[in-house]
């Protein structure tokens, strides 16, 4: 009886181990719920400085990999859209709208801001204050 429970302690350190293996080896990286971008972001600034009052808009990203867009139109009425969003090694956002536009962007975070941008050197930037 001893053997057979020392035999089955070992199996069941392997089984274990083996699944300690594979969960370090499954990455979070598609994984909304783990991602900072969770929450409201208000836009901010540019590159260029503050944005004017009536150009600010709105991304809110849920856990679950949806989110809204919200924008004020020509006429200054906040419309809204949603979106599926989804990141890949912490620096690409893709987003595709309702309507199937879909767009990438490089995104950081800076001083408690996130920033998108259409290039790795952010050489031309938005940035989003938590809202």
């Amino acid at each position: 009886m001893n053997q057979t429970s020392s035999h089955l302690k070992s199996r069941l350190l392997i089984v274990v181990a083996l699944l300690a293996m594979l969960s370090s080896l499954t990455s979070c990286d598609d994984d909304p719920y783990f991602s900072p971008l969770v929450g409201t972001w208000e836009a901010n600034y540019t590159d260029l400085g503050p944005i004017h009052p009536f150009d600010v808009d709105y991304f809110t990203f849920f856990a679950d990999g949806t989110g809204t867009y919200e924008y004020y139109d020509d006429y200054g009425y906040l419309c809204q859209m949603y979106f599926v969003w989804r990141t890949r090694n912490d620096e690409w956002l893709y987003i595709t709208y309702e309507d199937g536009y879909s767009t990438t962007c490089y995104f950081r975070f800076y001083r408690g801001y996130l920033e998108f941008s259409d290039d790795i050197t952010f050489s031309a930037y938005t940035g989003y204050a938590p809202a």
